[in-house]
């Protein structure tokens, strides 16, 4: 997305985009009872999770509207909500969303409880420029929605989750139509984004990273 920034205003120099790298197999053995107990966790339920700042930009709104909206014809679900708190008034017009579980910011074993209990996962928003987020969700295999201000449009090419205009309508589409899905349609896309994010492991962008120094040490002695 920078590389496209730099483009609009007629910087076209010589550019290397080298993403972040995630982790695979991050899955606990034994997950945090104490915050499935914060959450009253049941099996029958299906979550789906959040995770980003809280703030205008990310489009929290946009999933509690579709969960609103949603949520008479799919009376077992409830929204999982990691991150910060950055606008605190953004956050008291959302705070109030019965079924909303905002859980504050999360890591080592209690951010993997989260994923490792969510069926979907959710990014609404305007714009980003990898969106770690969304790939550590597919690094659990859990089936993403996002939008077309995110680069994962292999998300939409490899069937793998939701890429999709922001919108109202889009949205409550795109999560209406996962939640039309069976477990097994749902674990085959999570599997599918598993397979697209294989190449984003540490390992393979440490060696681009490698070859790009490699590369700009070799013009500068000729």
């Amino acid at each position: 997305m920078k590389k496209k920034a730099l483009e609009n205003i007629g910087i076209y120099n010589n550019t290397v985009l080298i993403p972040n790298g995630v982790e695979l197999n991050n899955k606990p053995d034994v997950l945090n009872q104490e915050i499935l107990n914060k959450i009253n966790y049941k099996e029958n339920k299906k979550y789906i999770m959040f995770l980003g700042r809280i703030v205008h930009n990310k489009g929290l709104h946009y999933l509690l509207n579709s969960y609103t909206h949603l949520k008479k014809k799919y009376p077992n679900i409830e929204i999982l909500v990691v991150g910060g708190i950055e606008d605190k008034k953004y956050f008291r017009g959302l705070e109030q969303t019965i079924g909303v579980h905002f859980l504050g910011i999360l890591d080592g074993i209690d951010k993997y409880t989260i994923f490792s209990i969510s069926s979907l996962f959710v990014l609404p928003s305007y714009t980003e420029n990898f969106g770690i987020s969304i790939a550590e969700a597919m690094s659990y295999k859990i089936p993403v929605i996002t939008t077309q201000g995110t680069p994962w449009k292999e998300l939409e090419e490899k069937n793998a989750g939701w890429w999709v205009k922001l919108s109202q309508e889009n949205i409550d589409k795109a999560i209406d139509e996962a939640l039309n899905c069976s477990d097994d349609e749902l674990r085959e896309k999570g599997n599918k984004g598993f397979e697209i994010i294989k190449s984003y492991t540490w390992d393979k962008q440490a060696l681009k990273m490698k070859e790009t120094y490699k590369n700009l040490l070799n013009k500068r002695r000729i």
